[in-house]
């Protein structure tokens, strides 16, 4: 094809040529790529597709000279030669086109073989033969060259070289700005210092196995750095000298957010993306696109942090902190910031209303990664079209770009903005928590708060405006809290309600609510209760006090023993008792064991001593003091001591802190186990002693006095909230009672009619079915955490925009399995580990026969051992790519988006859960091995039996026996598959041994902790466990901690030999407990990966619908007061599995630890 007469001056040389071809071509790259990305986005494809789409286009743009040599160029019609043949029809009339083979063979009609008139013609059937017509290659030039003379100021020879300077002008500016940020970022990393705390290297490789990432980096400071990464080939993490005193938390997320760009190699896309647009920078669409790109790289990255289990609220709150230092840090051009300011309200709506991200199956990306690079290759094959299409083409695709940023922006928003009816719901909730937890009338107090919760959520929802949903909620609450008061957000509230009759108060009691933790009538350490109430305890059961302490009985096995004590009560009622008791496997002590020597005296006095013989099977001795009525006891000078006959001396045994002289930190007695429930109370007293300065007082109040701790709310004390749609309440939270019924304002309506509405309520009868019953669920579990979920303090996250988005989610859910789903991602942000969700639903599903672990950022099948049809499918170090046609990543990652807790323990969940299904299907899995592609299909049991005793069998790793002397003499443990009765015949023997390794990967069996007590001559102390006293809403002012630790005094014998604990995110709660002493005192050298960061007693409650909720109701402290919660225990030597170690069944952790021993001294 010629060149038209309208470019051939411009491609007056083979470079403008070449040029021109280039530019031409991009522009439809640049055009194809806006459409795709579109698309991509309008599909809600995963945000990886969009960064692959741009990634091809500029790597396309750069390739273009090079396909212009290589690839064939295919020709398309010429329009301007479409264009003289309809000016030829126009003068001669109409044409017909004779069939012709070759496409230069001329063609006629009898008007122009007569014979044609005019210059135009006379030129252009000069060389015609024997009336032939025309040809039109010559009409064309003639038509050109009419052009020519008209415009002859535009068409000189000078153009292509002027061309060609300004466009190489324009590409030397911008690649100079390239290597002056390259420069800058050198400098800046020369500047910078290293990273010297190896705990900066340990969350590095923490982030490197969350991501899957074989990538590293190395981590420098700079004092006036923003969180970037540079370095294309030495990648390095660049972060500000303050990030040393950053959270662990925000340390973390910083970190994973600039691996999960060198996972993807982003710096590399961006140099591409940079080059590319300095080559065809005359195009508006090459700078589009460069934005485009950006926006789909951090998307991408953005999804990869948020799909590793990251909360989006906290994410976007650490990129707004970013880009808040980024207004005036400038950042090198090739660095990868974190947060950059422009564009970052878009990404911060996309982020927080991200829902779930639609998962792609390979085949779908693979059909679309062909489709591109097709398309592709067809407009580099093809010669470009004329130069004036080329505005045109400029104008749809930036037209195109800028509907779709408006289509997303749009989109995000109407995602973050809840309807009429979520407000009104979050109106709701947040009154039903304010009132049930913390307004102590009588009347909130008899409410059946489940079936309120169904009942307010089916009136709330239908209110069409703020005065239809103000007299909605004070119909729902003023029969139960009449002094609730509305006023308008913004306003000042009003004066409380004076429902007094008289000034004087003294016949009068106050009312209010304490709480230890969240009594919900579970055994253990939680309460809740009301001044001056009965106790309002859900399993009816009576106070108790208790002081304890247990000691080893192996050494007194057999022998006589006596306890002895100084004793002192207020009253001969209060059922106080000094007991003594030998523990037997398998066998408890009976009340008249623990209760035979009742303490009467009024004045100090030496009880009786209480005799007994230590059985040959003993296990335990234990010491202890109980009352069980309201009164005061106190104990002093505590004396135990064993005798082999009754011919010998008695011999003391040795009791921590037996007169009671040190004083833990809340107030009980260091060394002794204490429990106290409903009133009952525990503590060290100095005004009543029989020697010394302290003893040990318990104490129940009488019902009237009864409290669980000091502090309360004071008389007229009242709680402000806005609950949305510009309105307000104002909540007492104390009220004065008389003649034991809580006062109310007069005229206001009985609580009677709302206790016969609540009465019709069929709650036996609603499922997840009924829209009511999941929305009331939401409002439920969303207060328990709200006012008294002890972590969020250190766990960032919009627990306000978790309660919109869970309600949302809930309306839209169908089945008892979807709002299953819903309520377990609704726990998510809590980041909680003893966070889930179970339901009978459960039991419909199946895992596989198989185990899973996470290896060198792939997950492998670690144990067949379940199952001879596993077997004959997939071996240990098999690499699985997919199971069921998802990818395995997604697959993980949509485990991941259901599992509270930190990143670790999520990963270990989620590979327990993979793969589950119905019972009795088969699962089709893709596995890697040995560099081969494996296909096969492995069953999920069916039965619930089979399917427990099939988990049972399997191991993560290979381990020895329970109890093993290895080859060399060091002897091995396992401590989650024996306890200690199974230990202590082997103590003696593992006192001799020069090493001993103790494997804590997983749970402990119980009594465990006991093995520490052979580990140190001195006491050993527990991590805090504290439970908060709360008397106000929204976890304002907490009161302060109640709790209490391990006290372990020394035994015998003492391991002497050096010792090694292996652990890793399995170890959790009970398992945490044992590994912090260790690793508080240093008993011995910890190797493998950070546990599970998560520890505390479990506080579970049940919502309508049988939904099993739990949550960890205490908050737990290292030794130092440092974070525990997400941060585990950490390892002194860290030791991960490699694929060829499964393969060839090696546990490398196991071989660091004994290399570990062997180089000990």
């Amino acid at each position: 094809m010629a060149p038209s007469p309208m470019v051939r001056p411009l491609a007056s040389s083979h470079l403008s040529t070449l040029l021109l071809d280039v530019l031409l071509k991009g522009a439809v790259l640049l055009l194809l790529a806006h459409v795709a990305s579109a698309l991509l986005r309008r599909w809600e494809a995963p945000a990886s597709l969009p960064r692959a789409a741009w990634g091809l286009a500029f790597a396309a743009l750069l390739a273009l000279p090079i396909g212009q040599m290589v690839l064939p160029q295919s020709s398309l019609p010429d329009p301007v030669d479409e264009v003289v043949r309809l000016a030829d029809d126009s003068a001669n009339g109409p044409a017909v086109r004779r069939p012709s083979s070759r496409r230069d063979e001329p063609w006629s009609d009898s008007k122009s073989a007569s014979g044609a008139s005019g210059e135009g013609r006379t030129s252009a059937s000069a060389g015609a033969s024997g009336g032939a017509g025309a040809s039109p290659g010559r009409s064309t030039s003639a038509l050109g060259e009419g052009r020519a003379d008209e415009s002859s100021w535009l068409l000189g020879w000078a153009w292509g070289p002027v061309l060609l300077g300004v466009w190489g002008t324009g590409v030397v500016l911008l690649l100079a700005r390239l290597l002056v940020g390259h420069l800058r970022s050198r400098r800046l990393r020369r500047q910078a210092r290293r990273a010297d705390a190896p705990d900066w290297d340990e969350r590095l490789q923490e982030v490197q196995e969350q991501l899957g990432s074989g990538r590293t980096a190395e981590i420098r400071f700079h004092p006036g750095a923003t969180p970037m990464s540079l370095g294309l080939f030495s990648p390095t993490i660049l972060l500000p000298d303050s990030a040393r005193e950053w959270p662990p938390e925000r340390q973390r997320l910083v970190l994973l957010h600039e691996m999960a760009h060198l996972k993807h190699r982003d710096l590399l896309l961006g140099l591409v993306g940079q080059l590319g647009r300095a080559l065809h920078w005359p195009n508006p669409l090459a700078w589009t696109g460069w934005s485009k790109l950006l926006q789909a790289r951090e998307a991408a990255c953005d999804e990869t942090v948020l799909a590793a289990g990251e909360d989006p609220e906290t994410y976007a709150h650490q990129l707004l902190a970013a880009a808040r230092r980024a207004v005036s840090n400038h950042v090198p051009t090739p660095a990868l910031q974190i947060a950059r300011p422009t564009r970052l309200k878009e990404r911060i709506l996309a982020i927080v209303g991200r829902d779930d991200v639609a998962s792609w199956s390979p085949r779908r990306r693979a059909l679309l990664g062909t489709l591109g690079l097709v398309l592709t290759l067809l407009v580099v094959a093809v010669r470009p079209l004329p130069n004036d299409w080329y505005p045109r083409a400029e104008r749809s695709g930036s037209s195109l770009a800028a509907t779709t940023v408006s289509d997303a922006e749009m989109s995000a928003r109407r995602a973050a903005e809840p309807n009429q009816k979520i407000q009104n719901l979050r109106a709701f909730a947040t009154l039903y928590g304010y009132v049930r937890y913390f307004h102590p009338s009588d009347a909130a107090a008899e409410v059946d708060w489940e079936t309120f919760a169904v009942h307010g959520v089916r009136q709330v929802t239908g209110a069409s405006s703020r005065a239809e949903l103000r007299s909605t909620l004070d119909s729902l609450f003023t029969p139960i809290a009449p002094t609730i008061q509305w006023y308008e957000t913004g306003a000042p509230p009003p004066a409380p309600h004076r429902v007094l009759p008289a000034a004087d108060t003294s016949a009068l009691n106050l009312v209010a609510w304490q709480h230890k933790g969240l009594g919900l009538g579970n055994r253990g350490p939680y309460e809740s209760a009301r001044l001056h109430r009965a106790h309002e305890d859900s399993t009816n059961r009576p106070p108790i006090a208790q002081a304890m302490q247990g000691l080893d009985a192996t050494p007194h096995r057999g022998k006589q023993i006596r306890l002895d004590a100084a004793v002192k009560t207020d009253t001969t009622t209060n059922l106080a008792h000094l007991w003594l008791a030998i523990l037997r496997p398998n066998q408890r002590p009976s009340p008249e064991d623990l209760y035979d020597s009742p303490i009467s005296a009024k004045n100090w006095t030496r009880v009786k001593p209480r005799l007994d013989t230590v059985a040959q099977d003993a296990r335990q001795i234990a010491v202890g003091a109980t009352i069980r009525k309201p009164g005061t006891a106190w104990i002093d000078q505590v004396e135990l001591s064993v005798r082999g006959s009754s011919e010998e001396d008695w011999t003391p045994i040795e009791i921590t802190n037996s007169n009671f002289e040190n004083k833990g930190e809340n107030g009980q007695p260091a060394g002794w186990r204490t429990f106290g429930r409903s009133g009952a109370e525990v503590a060290v007293a100095s005004e009543q002693v029989d020697a010394g300065e302290r003893s040990l007082e318990l104490r129940i109040s009488p019902q009237s006095e009864a409290s669980l701790f000091d502090a309360h709310p004071a008389s007229g004390e009242v709680a402000n909230t806005a609950l949305g749609r510009n309105l307000s309440a104002q909540i007492p939270l104390a009220l004065y009672s008389h003649n034991d019924q809580t006062l109310r304002p007069d005229g206001v309506p009985s609580p009677d009619r709302l206790h016969n509405t609540l009465d019709a309520v069929q709650m036996g009868k609603l499922s997840a079915a009924d829209e009511a019953l999941r929305l009331a669920d939401v409002v439920i579990a969303w207060n328990v955490f709200q006012h008294f979920y002890p972590y969020f303090e250190v766990v960032d996250t919009n627990w306000d925009q978790v309660l919109t988005r869970t309600l949302q989610r809930a309306e839209a859910d169908t089945s008892s399995r979807d709002f299953l789903r819903t309520l377990r991602r609704m726990l998510v942000p809590l980041k909680d580990g003893h966070g889930r969700v179970s339901h009978p639903a459960d039991s419909l599903t199946a895992g596989l026969p198989l185990q899973f672990d996470r290896v060198e950022g792939n997950v492998v099948v670690a144990d067949t051992a379940a199952s001879a049809a596993a077997q004959s499918c997939a071996r240990p170090g098999d690499v699985l790519t997919a199971i069921d046609g998802t990818l395995i990543e997604e697959a993980l990652q949509e485990e991941m988006r259901s599992i509270s807790g930190s990143p670790q323990w999520r990963t270990v969940r989620a590979l327990r859960q993979l793969g589950e299904g119905r019972p009795g299907t088969t699962a089709r899995l893709e596995l890697r091995r040995e560099g081969q592609a494996v296909a096969c299909q492995v069953a999920r049991p069916s039965d619930s039996s089979t399917r427990r005793r099939k988990r049972r069998r399997l191991q993560a790793e290979p381990r020895p026996d329970s109890i093993d002397v290895l080859p060399g003499g060091t002897h091995y443990v396992d401590l989650t598959r024996v306890g200690m009765e199974a230990l202590r015949p082997r103590l003696d023997t593992l006192a001799q041994a020069e090493s001993v390794i103790f494997d804590v990967r997983g749970y402990p069996e119980g009594g465990n902790q006991e093995l520490l007590q052979h580990l140190s001559s001195e006491t050993l102390r527990s991590a805090h466990f504290e439970i908060p006293k709360i008397i106000y809403p929204d976890r304002r002012k907490i009161a302060g901690y109640t709790g209490g630790r391990w006290t372990l005094p020394p035994k015998s014998p003492q391991l002497s030999g050096e010792v090694a604990f292996l652990t890793d995110a399995r170890a959790i709660s009970y398992a945490e407990s044992i590994m912090g002493i260790v690793e508080h005192y240093d008993l011995g050298t910890i190797v493998g990966r950070p546990t599970a960061g998560a520890n505390g007693n479990v506080n579970p409650f049940t919502l309508p619908g049988q939904y099993q909720v739990y949550w960890t109701g205490m908050r737990v402290q290292k030794h130092d007061r440092s974070q525990h919660h997400l941060v585990g225990i950490r390892p002194d030597v860290r030791a991960t599995r490699t694929v060829e170690g499964v393969r060839a069944g090696t546990d490398e952790v196991f071989r660091t630890a004994l290399r570990v021993l062997e180089r000990s001294p």
